[in-house]
Protein backbone atom coordinates (compact mmCIF):
# COMPACT_ATOMS: atom_id res chain seq x y z
CA UNK A 1 0.00 0.00 0.00
CA UNK A 2 1.41 3.35 -1.07
CA UNK A 3 0.92 6.03 1.59
CA UNK A 4 1.39 9.71 0.86
CA UNK A 5 0.43 13.24 1.83
CA UNK A 6 -0.92 15.71 -0.70
CA UNK A 7 -1.82 19.41 -0.65
CA UNK A 8 -4.30 19.93 -3.46
CA UNK A 9 -7.95 20.72 -3.92
CA UNK A 10 -10.30 17.79 -4.22
CA UNK A 11 -11.23 18.67 -7.77
CA UNK A 12 -7.57 18.27 -8.74
CA UNK A 13 -7.34 14.64 -7.71
CA UNK A 14 -9.10 11.40 -8.55
CA UNK A 15 -9.81 8.77 -5.91
CA UNK A 16 -12.34 6.01 -5.24
CA UNK A 17 -13.26 6.85 -1.67
CA UNK A 18 -13.14 10.12 0.26
CA UNK A 19 -13.07 9.73 4.04
CA UNK A 20 -14.14 12.65 6.23
CA UNK A 21 -13.23 12.13 9.91
CA UNK A 22 -15.64 13.98 12.20
CA UNK A 23 -14.91 14.67 15.86
CA UNK A 24 -17.14 12.89 18.36
CA UNK A 25 -17.89 16.32 19.83
CA UNK A 26 -19.81 17.19 16.67
CA UNK A 27 -21.57 13.86 16.32
CA UNK A 28 -22.56 13.94 20.01
CA UNK A 29 -24.74 16.97 19.28
CA UNK A 30 -26.81 14.70 17.03
CA UNK A 31 -26.84 17.37 14.38
CA UNK A 32 -27.20 16.77 10.70
CA UNK A 33 -23.63 17.21 9.53
CA UNK A 34 -23.17 18.80 6.14
CA UNK A 35 -19.72 17.81 4.85
CA UNK A 36 -20.25 19.90 1.73
CA UNK A 37 -19.77 22.98 3.93
CA UNK A 38 -16.26 21.98 4.94
CA UNK A 39 -13.09 23.17 3.27
CA UNK A 40 -12.47 20.00 1.30
CA UNK A 41 -15.87 20.03 -0.40
CA UNK A 42 -15.88 23.77 -0.98
CA UNK A 43 -13.05 23.09 -3.40
CA UNK A 44 -15.51 21.35 -5.73
CA UNK A 45 -17.04 23.19 -8.64
CA UNK A 46 -20.55 24.65 -8.13
CA UNK A 47 -22.29 21.85 -10.04
CA UNK A 48 -20.63 19.15 -7.94
CA UNK A 49 -21.38 21.01 -4.71
CA UNK A 50 -25.05 21.23 -5.65
CA UNK A 51 -25.19 17.51 -6.50
CA UNK A 52 -23.57 16.65 -3.19
CA UNK A 53 -26.00 18.86 -1.26
CA UNK A 54 -28.95 17.15 -2.92
CA UNK A 55 -27.59 13.70 -2.06
CA UNK A 56 -27.20 14.55 1.61
CA UNK A 57 -30.56 16.31 1.76
CA UNK A 58 -32.33 13.42 0.07
CA UNK A 59 -30.79 10.79 2.35
CA UNK A 60 -31.45 12.86 5.48
CA UNK A 61 -28.08 11.87 6.84
CA UNK A 62 -27.45 12.31 10.54
CA UNK A 63 -25.10 10.93 13.19
CA UNK A 64 -27.99 10.43 15.57
CA UNK A 65 -27.80 6.64 15.50
CA UNK A 66 -24.73 5.86 13.44
CA UNK A 67 -21.03 6.34 14.01
CA UNK A 68 -20.35 6.26 10.29
CA UNK A 69 -22.23 7.03 7.09
CA UNK A 70 -21.33 5.88 3.60
CA UNK A 71 -22.77 7.62 0.55
CA UNK A 72 -22.51 6.52 -3.07
CA UNK A 73 -21.76 9.46 -5.33
CA UNK A 74 -22.67 8.46 -8.89
CA UNK A 75 -21.97 11.11 -11.45
CA UNK A 76 -18.89 12.47 -9.72
CA UNK A 77 -15.66 12.30 -11.67
CA UNK A 78 -13.42 12.91 -8.67
CA UNK A 79 -14.66 10.12 -6.37
CA UNK A 80 -17.11 7.23 -6.19
CA UNK A 81 -18.15 7.43 -2.57
CA UNK A 82 -17.87 9.36 0.69
CA UNK A 83 -17.43 7.92 4.17
CA UNK A 84 -18.21 10.16 7.13
CA UNK A 85 -16.84 8.57 10.26
CA UNK A 86 -16.68 9.58 13.89
CA UNK A 87 -13.25 9.85 15.48
CA UNK A 88 -12.53 10.42 19.19
CA UNK A 89 -11.94 13.92 20.48
CA UNK A 90 -8.36 15.04 21.08
CA UNK A 91 -9.03 15.25 24.82
CA UNK A 92 -10.07 11.60 25.14
CA UNK A 93 -7.81 9.23 27.11
CA UNK A 94 -4.89 7.99 25.02
CA UNK A 95 -5.60 4.26 25.30
CA UNK A 96 -9.30 4.50 24.44
CA UNK A 97 -8.61 7.01 21.68
CA UNK A 98 -6.05 4.72 20.07
CA UNK A 99 -8.39 1.73 20.11
CA UNK A 100 -11.22 3.81 18.61
CA UNK A 101 -8.93 5.14 15.88
CA UNK A 102 -7.84 1.60 15.11
CA UNK A 103 -11.50 0.73 14.63
CA UNK A 104 -11.85 3.73 12.31
CA UNK A 105 -9.08 2.25 10.19
CA UNK A 106 -10.84 -1.11 10.17
CA UNK A 107 -14.07 0.53 9.00
CA UNK A 108 -12.27 2.39 6.23
CA UNK A 109 -10.83 -0.89 4.96
CA UNK A 110 -14.18 -2.68 5.20
CA UNK A 111 -15.93 0.10 3.27
CA UNK A 112 -13.27 -0.02 0.57
CA UNK A 113 -13.54 -3.81 0.35
CA UNK A 114 -17.35 -3.85 0.20
CA UNK A 115 -17.30 -1.41 -2.72
CA UNK A 116 -14.12 -2.55 -4.48
CA UNK A 117 -12.34 0.75 -3.87
CA UNK A 118 -8.56 0.53 -4.21
CA UNK A 119 -7.70 4.20 -3.69
CA UNK A 120 -8.68 6.10 -0.55
CA UNK A 121 -8.22 9.76 0.33
CA UNK A 122 -8.58 10.93 3.93
CA UNK A 123 -9.43 14.58 4.55
CA UNK A 124 -7.27 16.11 7.28
CA UNK A 125 -8.63 19.66 6.94
CA UNK A 126 -10.87 19.38 10.01
CA UNK A 127 -7.77 18.87 12.18
CA UNK A 128 -9.21 15.94 14.13
CA UNK A 129 -6.16 13.78 13.39
CA UNK A 130 -3.35 15.88 14.81
CA UNK A 131 -0.70 13.49 16.07
CA UNK A 132 1.44 10.73 14.63
CA UNK A 133 -0.12 8.35 17.17
CA UNK A 134 -3.50 8.95 15.53
CA UNK A 135 -2.17 8.13 12.07
CA UNK A 136 -0.37 5.06 13.42
CA UNK A 137 -3.55 3.70 15.04
CA UNK A 138 -5.58 4.37 11.91
CA UNK A 139 -3.03 2.64 9.66
CA UNK A 140 -2.88 -0.25 12.08
CA UNK A 141 -6.63 -0.76 11.76
CA UNK A 142 -6.40 -0.79 7.97
CA UNK A 143 -3.56 -3.30 8.01
CA UNK A 144 -5.21 -5.53 10.62
CA UNK A 145 -8.41 -5.84 8.63
CA UNK A 146 -6.51 -6.50 5.42
CA UNK A 147 -5.25 -9.77 6.94
CA UNK A 148 -6.84 -12.82 5.35
CA UNK A 149 -5.91 -16.41 6.11
CA UNK A 150 -7.39 -18.59 3.38
CA UNK A 151 -4.49 -20.93 2.66
CA UNK A 152 -6.55 -24.05 3.29
CA UNK A 153 -9.72 -23.04 1.43
CA UNK A 154 -10.16 -24.85 -1.88
CA UNK A 155 -12.28 -22.03 -3.30
CA UNK A 156 -10.45 -19.18 -1.64
CA UNK A 157 -10.26 -17.15 -4.85
CA UNK A 158 -13.43 -15.13 -5.27
CA UNK A 159 -14.88 -14.33 -8.66
CA UNK A 160 -13.89 -10.69 -8.24
CA UNK A 161 -11.37 -10.75 -5.40
CA UNK A 162 -10.61 -7.51 -3.58
CA UNK A 163 -6.95 -6.73 -4.10
CA UNK A 164 -6.72 -4.36 -1.17
CA UNK A 165 -6.18 -0.63 -0.82
CA UNK A 166 -3.33 0.20 -3.15
CA UNK A 167 -3.09 3.94 -2.48
CA UNK A 168 -3.85 5.87 0.70
CA UNK A 169 -3.65 9.66 0.53
CA UNK A 170 -3.86 12.10 3.42
CA UNK A 171 -5.21 15.25 1.81
CA UNK A 172 -3.93 18.36 3.53
CA UNK A 173 -0.58 16.94 4.63
CA UNK A 174 2.44 18.13 2.67
CA UNK A 175 4.07 14.76 3.25
CA UNK A 176 3.15 11.73 5.29
CA UNK A 177 5.83 10.87 7.88
CA UNK A 178 8.07 8.43 5.99
CA UNK A 179 9.28 6.67 9.11
CA UNK A 180 5.74 6.09 10.33
CA UNK A 181 4.60 4.58 7.04
CA UNK A 182 7.63 2.27 6.95
CA UNK A 183 7.22 1.28 10.60
CA UNK A 184 3.52 0.47 10.14
CA UNK A 185 4.30 -1.74 7.17
CA UNK A 186 7.06 -3.66 8.98
CA UNK A 187 4.98 -4.13 12.11
CA UNK A 188 2.15 -5.44 9.95
CA UNK A 189 4.48 -7.92 8.24
CA UNK A 190 5.61 -9.25 11.61
CA UNK A 191 2.06 -9.43 12.94
CA UNK A 192 0.98 -11.36 9.87
CA UNK A 193 3.78 -13.87 10.50
CA UNK A 194 2.63 -14.39 14.09
CA UNK A 195 -1.00 -14.77 13.04
CA UNK A 196 -0.14 -17.16 10.20
CA UNK A 197 1.79 -19.41 12.56
CA UNK A 198 -1.07 -19.37 15.05
CA UNK A 199 -3.75 -20.12 12.47
CA UNK A 200 -1.86 -22.94 10.79
CA UNK A 201 -2.92 -26.50 11.70
CA UNK A 202 -0.60 -28.22 14.16
CA UNK A 203 0.04 -31.00 11.65
CA UNK A 204 1.82 -28.40 9.52
CA UNK A 205 3.11 -25.97 12.14
CA UNK A 206 5.30 -28.53 13.86
CA UNK A 207 8.40 -27.73 15.93
CA UNK A 208 10.57 -28.40 12.86
CA UNK A 209 8.41 -26.11 10.71
CA UNK A 210 8.65 -23.37 13.32
CA UNK A 211 12.43 -23.82 13.27
CA UNK A 212 12.47 -23.33 9.50
CA UNK A 213 10.47 -20.12 9.90
CA UNK A 214 13.03 -18.95 12.46
CA UNK A 215 15.83 -19.73 9.99
CA UNK A 216 14.13 -17.65 7.32
CA UNK A 217 13.66 -14.73 9.73
CA UNK A 218 17.29 -14.96 10.85
CA UNK A 219 18.54 -14.95 7.27
CA UNK A 220 16.30 -12.11 6.09
CA UNK A 221 16.99 -9.85 9.09
CA UNK A 222 20.64 -10.68 9.72
CA UNK A 223 20.08 -12.38 13.09
CA UNK A 224 22.39 -14.86 14.78
CA UNK A 225 20.64 -18.21 15.08
CA UNK A 226 21.48 -21.01 17.50
CA UNK A 227 19.51 -24.25 17.63
CA UNK A 228 19.63 -26.75 20.48
CA UNK A 229 18.19 -30.09 19.39
CA UNK A 230 17.28 -33.14 21.44
CA UNK A 231 20.87 -34.32 21.90
CA UNK A 232 22.10 -30.88 22.96
CA UNK A 233 19.18 -30.49 25.37
CA UNK A 234 19.98 -33.87 26.93
CA UNK A 235 23.65 -33.01 27.25
CA UNK A 236 22.95 -29.70 29.01
CA UNK A 237 20.22 -31.17 31.22
CA UNK A 238 17.19 -29.28 29.92
CA UNK A 239 14.68 -31.88 31.09
CA UNK A 240 11.92 -29.34 31.54
CA UNK A 241 11.62 -29.30 27.75
CA UNK A 242 12.48 -32.97 27.27
CA UNK A 243 9.90 -34.17 29.78
CA UNK A 244 7.16 -32.49 27.75
CA UNK A 245 8.37 -33.73 24.36
CA UNK A 246 8.66 -37.40 25.41
CA UNK A 247 5.21 -38.34 24.17
CA UNK A 248 5.61 -36.84 20.70
CA UNK A 249 7.23 -38.15 17.55
CA UNK A 250 8.20 -34.54 16.79
CA UNK A 251 11.65 -33.57 18.06
CA UNK A 252 11.91 -30.56 20.39
CA UNK A 253 14.12 -27.51 19.88
CA UNK A 254 15.28 -24.56 21.91
CA UNK A 255 15.76 -21.81 19.34
CA UNK A 256 17.70 -18.66 20.13
CA UNK A 257 17.87 -15.60 17.88
CA UNK A 258 20.15 -12.67 18.58
CA UNK A 259 19.77 -9.16 17.24
CA UNK A 260 22.84 -6.96 17.69
CA UNK A 261 22.40 -3.33 16.57
CA UNK A 262 25.25 -1.59 14.80
CA UNK A 263 24.55 1.56 16.80
CA UNK A 264 23.58 0.88 20.39
CA UNK A 265 21.52 3.33 22.42
CA UNK A 266 21.86 1.16 25.53
CA UNK A 267 24.26 -1.45 26.84
CA UNK A 268 21.42 -3.52 28.28
CA UNK A 269 20.38 -6.82 26.78
CA UNK A 270 16.68 -7.66 26.63
CA UNK A 271 15.69 -11.31 26.55
CA UNK A 272 12.36 -12.42 25.10
CA UNK A 273 11.06 -15.89 25.90
CA UNK A 274 8.04 -17.40 24.15
CA UNK A 275 6.14 -20.56 25.01
CA UNK A 276 6.04 -22.78 21.92
CA UNK A 277 3.74 -25.75 22.47
CA UNK A 278 2.74 -26.35 18.86
CA UNK A 279 -0.10 -28.60 20.00
CA UNK A 280 -1.23 -29.34 23.53
CA UNK A 281 -3.25 -32.47 24.19
CA UNK A 282 -2.71 -32.03 27.90
CA UNK A 283 -0.55 -35.15 27.93
CA UNK A 284 -1.76 -38.03 30.10
CA UNK A 285 -3.93 -35.47 31.95
CA UNK A 286 -5.88 -35.25 28.71
CA UNK A 287 -7.83 -32.12 27.88
CA UNK A 288 -11.58 -32.29 27.12
CA UNK A 289 -12.36 -32.83 23.45
CA UNK A 290 -14.51 -29.69 23.24
CA UNK A 291 -12.27 -26.86 22.14
CA UNK A 292 -9.14 -28.99 21.83
CA UNK A 293 -8.73 -27.83 18.23
CA UNK A 294 -7.80 -24.43 19.67
CA UNK A 295 -4.73 -25.94 21.31
CA UNK A 296 -2.79 -25.30 18.11
CA UNK A 297 -2.65 -21.73 19.46
CA UNK A 298 -0.59 -22.78 22.48
CA UNK A 299 2.48 -21.50 20.66
CA UNK A 300 1.15 -17.93 20.45
CA UNK A 301 3.87 -16.71 22.81
CA UNK A 302 6.58 -18.22 20.61
CA UNK A 303 5.02 -16.70 17.49
CA UNK A 304 4.83 -13.28 19.16
CA UNK A 305 8.49 -13.42 20.19
CA UNK A 306 9.64 -14.49 16.71
CA UNK A 307 7.59 -11.71 15.12
CA UNK A 308 8.85 -9.14 17.63
CA UNK A 309 12.54 -9.82 17.03
CA UNK A 310 11.91 -9.76 13.27
CA UNK A 311 10.26 -6.33 13.50
CA UNK A 312 12.87 -4.90 15.87
CA UNK A 313 15.67 -5.96 13.54
CA UNK A 314 13.85 -4.51 10.52
CA UNK A 315 13.36 -1.21 12.39
CA UNK A 316 17.00 -1.19 13.53
CA UNK A 317 16.24 -0.90 17.24
CA UNK A 318 19.13 0.49 19.28
CA UNK A 319 19.25 -2.21 21.93
CA UNK A 320 20.38 -5.83 21.79
CA UNK A 321 17.53 -8.33 21.86
CA UNK A 322 17.81 -12.08 22.31
CA UNK A 323 14.89 -14.40 21.73
CA UNK A 324 14.62 -17.83 23.37
CA UNK A 325 11.91 -20.05 21.94
CA UNK A 326 11.36 -23.62 23.22
CA UNK A 327 9.16 -25.52 20.75
CA UNK A 328 7.64 -28.96 21.23
CA UNK A 329 4.36 -30.82 21.20
CA UNK A 330 2.66 -32.09 24.34
CA UNK A 331 1.35 -35.43 23.07
CA UNK A 332 0.61 -38.88 24.44
CA UNK A 333 2.23 -42.30 24.08
CA UNK A 334 3.79 -44.92 26.30
CA UNK A 335 6.84 -42.75 26.96
CA UNK A 336 4.89 -39.69 28.10
CA UNK A 337 5.66 -38.07 31.43
CA UNK A 338 3.25 -39.33 34.08
CA UNK A 339 1.63 -37.46 36.96
CA UNK A 340 3.88 -37.93 39.99
CA UNK A 341 7.10 -38.09 37.97
CA UNK A 342 9.99 -35.92 39.13
CA UNK A 343 12.13 -34.10 36.58
CA UNK A 344 15.32 -32.10 36.88
CA UNK A 345 15.37 -28.73 35.11
CA UNK A 346 18.29 -26.93 33.50
CA UNK A 347 18.65 -24.81 36.63
CA UNK A 348 19.10 -27.96 38.72
CA UNK A 349 15.82 -27.62 40.57
CA UNK A 350 13.61 -30.69 40.67
CA UNK A 351 9.91 -30.53 39.87
CA UNK A 352 7.17 -32.99 40.78
CA UNK A 353 4.75 -33.13 37.85
CA UNK A 354 1.30 -32.97 39.41
CA UNK A 355 -0.47 -32.32 36.12
CA UNK A 356 0.96 -32.96 32.65
CA UNK A 357 -1.30 -30.20 31.31
CA UNK A 358 0.77 -27.64 33.23
CA UNK A 359 3.58 -28.19 30.74
CA UNK A 360 4.21 -24.69 29.45
CA UNK A 361 5.92 -23.60 32.64
CA UNK A 362 8.31 -26.57 32.38
CA UNK A 363 9.65 -25.59 28.97
CA UNK A 364 9.73 -21.92 29.98
CA UNK A 365 11.75 -22.79 33.08
CA UNK A 366 14.63 -24.08 30.95
CA UNK A 367 14.41 -21.17 28.50
CA UNK A 368 14.37 -18.58 31.32
CA UNK A 369 17.38 -20.26 32.91
CA UNK A 370 19.33 -20.10 29.65
CA UNK A 371 18.35 -16.47 29.01
CA UNK A 372 19.66 -15.38 32.40
CA UNK A 373 22.76 -17.57 32.15
CA UNK A 374 23.65 -15.91 28.83
CA UNK A 375 23.54 -12.44 30.37
CA UNK A 376 20.13 -10.92 29.65
CA UNK A 377 19.55 -7.94 31.96
CA UNK A 378 15.80 -7.96 31.47
CA UNK A 379 13.72 -11.01 30.58
CA UNK A 380 10.14 -10.85 29.37
CA UNK A 381 8.24 -14.05 28.71
CA UNK A 382 4.99 -14.38 26.79
CA UNK A 383 2.88 -17.49 27.23
CA UNK A 384 -0.63 -18.85 26.95
CA UNK A 385 -0.03 -20.16 30.43
CA UNK A 386 -3.26 -20.42 32.39
CA UNK A 387 -7.01 -20.51 31.98
CA UNK A 388 -7.10 -18.74 35.33
CA UNK A 389 -5.85 -15.56 33.65
CA UNK A 390 -8.85 -15.70 31.31
CA UNK A 391 -11.22 -16.17 34.26
CA UNK A 392 -9.68 -13.14 35.97
CA UNK A 393 -9.37 -10.74 33.04
CA UNK A 394 -11.43 -12.09 30.15
CA UNK A 395 -10.42 -12.65 26.55
CA UNK A 396 -9.22 -9.15 25.65
CA UNK A 397 -6.72 -8.49 28.43
CA UNK A 398 -3.43 -10.17 29.32
CA UNK A 399 -2.06 -10.56 32.84
CA UNK A 400 1.27 -9.01 33.78
CA UNK A 401 3.53 -10.14 36.61
CA UNK A 402 6.93 -8.67 37.33
CA UNK A 403 9.74 -8.72 39.86
CA UNK A 404 10.53 -5.08 39.05
CA UNK A 405 8.05 -2.21 39.37
CA UNK A 406 9.87 -0.04 36.83
CA UNK A 407 9.80 -2.78 34.20
CA UNK A 408 6.12 -3.40 34.91
CA UNK A 409 5.19 0.27 34.55
CA UNK A 410 7.08 0.61 31.29
CA UNK A 411 5.38 -2.47 29.86
CA UNK A 412 1.97 -1.12 30.90
CA UNK A 413 2.76 2.17 29.16
CA UNK A 414 3.92 0.31 26.05
CA UNK A 415 0.72 -1.75 25.99
CA UNK A 416 -1.45 1.35 26.34
CA UNK A 417 0.42 3.12 23.54
CA UNK A 418 0.10 -0.02 21.41
CA UNK A 419 -3.65 -0.40 21.92
CA UNK A 420 -3.34 -3.72 23.74
CA UNK A 421 -4.99 -4.36 27.10
CA UNK A 422 -2.59 -5.38 29.87
CA UNK A 423 -3.21 -5.48 33.62
CA UNK A 424 -0.74 -6.10 36.42
CA UNK A 425 -1.56 -8.79 38.98
CA UNK A 426 0.36 -9.39 42.22
CA UNK A 427 3.03 -11.98 42.97
CA UNK A 428 1.61 -12.90 46.38
CA UNK A 429 4.41 -14.42 48.43
CA UNK A 430 2.10 -16.61 50.50
CA UNK A 431 0.88 -18.40 47.36
CA UNK A 432 4.32 -19.97 46.99
CA UNK A 433 3.23 -22.51 49.59
CA UNK A 434 1.02 -24.05 46.91
CA UNK A 435 4.14 -25.03 44.97
CA UNK A 436 5.80 -26.95 47.80
CA UNK A 437 6.38 -30.64 47.12
CA UNK A 438 7.07 -33.38 49.66
CA UNK A 439 9.50 -35.16 47.35
CA UNK A 440 10.95 -32.43 45.09
CA UNK A 441 11.93 -28.77 45.15
CA UNK A 442 8.68 -27.68 43.49
CA UNK A 443 5.34 -28.88 42.19
CA UNK A 444 4.32 -27.75 38.72
CA UNK A 445 0.78 -26.89 39.81
CA UNK A 446 -0.72 -25.11 42.79
CA UNK A 447 -3.79 -26.14 44.77
CA UNK A 448 -6.75 -25.55 42.44
CA UNK A 449 -9.19 -25.42 45.35
CA UNK A 450 -7.47 -22.24 46.57
CA UNK A 451 -7.71 -20.44 43.23
CA UNK A 452 -5.14 -17.93 42.00
CA UNK A 453 -3.83 -20.32 39.35
CA UNK A 454 -2.43 -17.53 37.20
CA UNK A 455 -0.50 -16.16 40.18
CA UNK A 456 0.92 -19.54 41.21
CA UNK A 457 1.94 -20.14 37.58
CA UNK A 458 3.87 -16.87 37.56
CA UNK A 459 5.43 -17.68 40.94
CA UNK A 460 6.64 -21.00 39.53
CA UNK A 461 8.41 -19.19 36.68
CA UNK A 462 9.96 -16.70 39.09
CA UNK A 463 11.75 -19.61 40.78
CA UNK A 464 13.99 -19.81 37.70
CA UNK A 465 15.10 -16.16 37.80
CA UNK A 466 17.84 -14.96 40.15
CA UNK A 467 19.07 -11.44 39.41
CA UNK A 468 17.61 -10.32 36.08
CA UNK A 469 14.61 -8.03 35.96
CA UNK A 470 11.76 -10.26 34.88
CA UNK A 471 8.22 -9.94 33.61
CA UNK A 472 5.71 -12.62 32.69
CA UNK A 473 2.79 -11.85 30.37
CA UNK A 474 0.04 -14.46 30.41
CA UNK A 475 -1.65 -14.05 27.02
CA UNK A 476 -4.06 -16.99 27.32
CA UNK A 477 -7.07 -14.68 26.86
CA UNK A 478 -6.23 -12.29 24.01
CA UNK A 479 -3.99 -14.63 21.97
CA UNK A 480 -7.04 -16.13 20.27
CA UNK A 481 -10.12 -14.28 19.09
CA UNK A 482 -12.97 -16.79 18.97
CA UNK A 483 -15.61 -14.56 17.36
CA UNK A 484 -15.70 -11.92 14.64
CA UNK A 485 -16.42 -8.35 15.68
CA UNK A 486 -15.39 -4.74 15.35
CA UNK A 487 -11.91 -5.69 16.53
CA UNK A 488 -11.29 -8.21 13.77
CA UNK A 489 -11.80 -11.70 12.47
CA UNK A 490 -11.72 -14.85 14.57
CA UNK A 491 -8.35 -16.57 14.89
CA UNK A 492 -4.84 -15.78 16.07
CA UNK A 493 -4.52 -12.13 17.10
CA UNK A 494 -0.76 -11.71 17.35
CA UNK A 495 -1.25 -10.21 20.81
CA UNK A 496 1.88 -8.94 22.50
CA UNK A 497 3.86 -8.12 19.37
CA UNK A 498 2.97 -4.42 19.35
CA UNK A 499 3.56 -4.06 23.09
CA UNK A 500 7.00 -5.66 22.97
CA UNK A 501 8.06 -3.67 19.91
CA UNK A 502 6.91 -0.42 21.50
CA UNK A 503 8.64 -1.27 24.78
CA UNK A 504 12.00 -1.96 23.14
CA UNK A 505 11.83 1.04 20.79
CA UNK A 506 11.06 3.42 23.66
CA UNK A 507 13.48 1.78 26.08
CA UNK A 508 15.66 4.17 28.01
CA UNK A 509 19.14 3.21 29.17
Amino acid sequence: MKIKGLVKKLRQIKTDLVVVPISSEISAKKERFAPHNTAIFSSLNPKSRKMLSEIFLRKQLSFERKKNIFVDTPGFNQFKGILLIEVPSIEEAQERKGIKLQRVGRKIYDTAKENGFTSVTIDTSLNVLQQNEAYEALLEGIYLNSYDYSLYKANSKEKHPFLGIKELTFLGLKTFPTGLASKSQKVNEGLSLARNLGNMPASDCTPSYFLECARIVAQSEGLKLKVLGEKELQKMGAYGILSVSKGSSEKPFLISLRYCPKKKTSEKVIGLVGKGITFDTGGICLKPSIGMEEMKHDMAGAAAVLASVKILAALKAGIEVRAYIPVTENAIDGRSTKPGDVIKTLKGKTVEVINTDAEGRLILADALTLAEHEGCDEIIDLATLTGAAVVALGTDCAALYSSDSGLAQNLLKAASASREYLWELPLIEEYKDQLKSKIADLKNLGDKSRGGGSISGALFLQEFIEKAKWAHIDIAGPALRTTCGEDGEAGASGYGVRTIVNYVLTHKA
